[in-house]
Order: C-alpha cells, then sequence, then structure tokens
C-alpha cells in the first residue's frame, strides 16, 4: 500500500460502538486524525463534539456494519448526526472478498471468542481492514474495478455520496457507466444480460435507476460470480446479502429459477422420469412463482417431486436452501439418496 493512500486513510474517523441488552450504548471507541478515544457514556459528549465537527467539515467516517447497525444507535442519540458520511467495510469486503464465509471484523487482540471487545481496538481493527480491502480491489480488472465505483456513486443518496467522495481521493471515479462488454465473462457468465443491461443504463433524467442498495447488491453478485468463475468454486453468495431488502429481487432477476427457454427435460432425465403427473407441475409452478400451495395427492402419486423439483432448480440457479418438514423419516432416506449422488448437501434433524 502507498504511503499517498495510507495518508489518505489516515485523514478518516473510524467508530464502534458497544450496545448492552437493553439496546444502550455503553462504551464508544473513536479513531481519527487528532484522537484516539474510549469513553463511558458519562463522556459521550466528547465522542459528540467529534462527530458534530466531522460531519460539519464533510470527512467521512468509516465503521464496520456501521450504516445498518451503529448509525441507528447514533442516531437515537444525536439526531443532529443523521447526515454523516458514512464508509461501511462490512460492505466493501462483500465486494473485495465475496467468497469468504464470514465478514466478521478480525480482533487479534482477543484471546478468546468470550473476551470482552475493546471499541478502540475495534475502530483500529477497521482502519487495517480498509487498507487491504481497498488493496484487494486495486489488484482486481479494472473493468470490474470500474464498475464497482460506478455502481456505488451513480444515485445521490448518502451511502452514494460517502463513496464518491472515497474513490475520488483514490482517483478511481467512473462518471459514465464503464463498457458493459468490457466487463470479465467470469461476472456475467450465467447472469440475466437483459436485466444487466437494463441495470446498466442510467435513467433519462440522468438520476439512478435504482437504490443504493439495489445496486450495491448487483456489484456484490458480479464480485460473487467473478471469483467463483475463476476460482471454480461452487461456493454460495454471501449470506450477509439476505440482510439487503432489494436481495432476492435482483437475484431472481439476475439468476431466475426458470429462464427464458426454460424446459424441464433435463430435471426429468435426473429424477428418472418421462413428464409430470397431474397435478405436478402445476404445483411446481405455484412454488416456483413464491405462492402456497396445498396438493393432495394418494400415496405413490408423486407428491415428493412437487418440492424436490424446486429444491434442486432453486439450488441449481440460486444455491438456495429448501427446509423440508416430513412425518416419514424413511422418506427423507428416499429423498436423500437422489440429492446426494447430485452432490447436493443434506442435513436432517430428527425428532
Amino acid at each position: 500500500m502507498d504511503s499517498n493512500l495510507n495518508g489518505t486513510l489516515d485523514t478518516y474517523s473510524y467508530l464502534d460502538l458497544e450496545v448492552n441488552a437493553e439496546e444502550q450504548i455503553h462504551c464508544f471507541g473513536l479513531l481519527s486524525p487528532t484522537h484516539a478515544l474510549k469513553v463511558q457514556p458519562d463522556r459521550a459528549i466528547e465522542i459528540q463534539q467529534q462527530l458534530l465537527h466531522l460531519q460539519q467539515t464533510g470527512g467521512l467516517l468509516c465503521g464496520h456494519n456501521i450504516r445498518r447497525f451503529d448509525r441507528r444507535y447514533l442516531i437515537r442519540q444525536w439526531s443532529e448526526l443523521n447526515d454523516l458520511l458514512l464508509l461501511d467495510t462490512l460492505e466493501l469486503s462483500v465486494l473485495a472478498f465475496p467468497l469468504e464465509p464470514s465478514h466478521k471484523l478480525q480482533k487479534d487482540y482477543k484471546l478468546s471468542d468470550y473476551a470482552s471487545n475493546d471499541p478502540l481496538e475495534d475502530a483500529r481493527a477497521t482502519r487495517f481492514l480498509l487498507e487491504r480491502i481497498l488493496q484487494t480491489l486495486l489488484e482486481k480488472p479494472e473493468s470490474l474495478r470500474q464498475a464497482y465505483v460506478w455502481l456505488l456513486t451513480c444515485g445521490n443518496e448518502p451511502g452514494d455520496r460517502a463513496y464518491q467522495q472515497l474513490f475520488q481521493n483514490l482517483d478511481w471515479q467512473a462518471t459514465v457507466p464503464p463498457d458493459y462488454t468490457d466487463l470479465p465473462q467470469t461476472a456475467t457468465t450465467g447472469m440475466d444480460q437483459g436485466y444487466l443491461m437494463q441495470l446498466w443504463q442510467p435513467a433519462p433524467s440522468g438520476a439512478a435507476r435504482f437504490s443504493f442498495d439495489h445496486r450495491f447488491t448487483l456489484a456484490a453478485l458480479l464480485a460473487w460470480n467473478h471469483e467463483r468463475h475463476a476460482a471454480q468454486t461452487s461456493q454460495a453468495p454471501s449470506i450477509w446479502l439476505n440482510h439487503l431488502p432489494d436481495s432476492q429481487t435482483v437475484l431472481d432477476a439476475l439468476l431466475p429459477v426458470t429462464p427464458e427457454g426454460l424446459t424441464y427435460q433435463p430435471y426429468f432425465k435426473e429424477f428418472d422420469i418421462k413428464c409430470f403427473r397431474p397435478p405436478q407441475e402445476e404445483a411446481v409452478q405455484a412454488i416456483i412463482s413464491g405462492k402456497n400451495p396445498l396438493i393432495l395427492m394418494p400415496t405413490g402419486g408423486g407428491k415428493s417431486l412437487c418440492y424436490q423439483l424446486p429444491a434442486l432448480m432453486y439450488y441449481r440457479q440460486q444455491w438456495g436452501l429448501t427446509v423440508c418438514i416430513s412425518p416419514r423419516a424413511s422418506l427423507d432416506g428416499r429423498s436423500g439418496c437422489r440429492f446426494r449422488i447430485r452432490r447436493i448437501e443434506l442435513f436432517y434433524l430428527h425428532q
């Protein structure tokens, strides 16, 4: 990491909060260019003054999961801090390290998971993580990095404004969408090209077509798709994306369970059948459409296929998880054999 970038990161402030079971802040940790503070609530005014100054001067406040966790506690305590510009290293970790199973902040100072958190040390760990993230993003294909920059800055929401400042400081600006055809094929393989093109074009007014969370989810899925193809792994997308309100909408559009031109014939071969029995197709289509059908069929009529086929389709297209509740353990066993042959992981809980 060059000294210029280190110097830029040292101009930012880094915050971590410890919140108790009553959802009250019981300790603050703040690392700024001029202060390193670890204070209890009785000295919270010191944190407030630092953050008010940061907001008034247009500085950036960085934290791990700060946008969706710490911020709500800050605003609850000091509503005047509503306009703080926030960088979230949890968001950026999903872009830089999309195949990592967890994006928890690494706390090397803790001797065990049961040791107490130190919010000032966590603020320092956030500073180190941001450096590592930016170094990793710098090593990505330039067209892909420019796509991330554009997707995270092409609107006018608070998240856009924070990342505009970050990327401007790094000279990673993208005022127009990068050429879609320049993206690595590994990033777009298997995705619905029509939906990608729709997302890629700005609205006629010049404003972003979609919300910040929507665009961030797209950037995260592009990062995941690129890395999983490059690494030739079947790793699923980060489960953290499920916290974003638009994640399933974007996933359904990018990786539809029933893409255009779908035929069930390959699935029939896998299940060693020639066609649907009534009313299997109607039931399968209802489940895939997000409905909750009640299916009554006689013993041996093919009820299992009604949930096994959608489960397999969701797994193949979206790495989806299916939970099946059955009163018959023997039924679980027969179904499990079929999925194990297809190298699909199964877990049983018996009562």
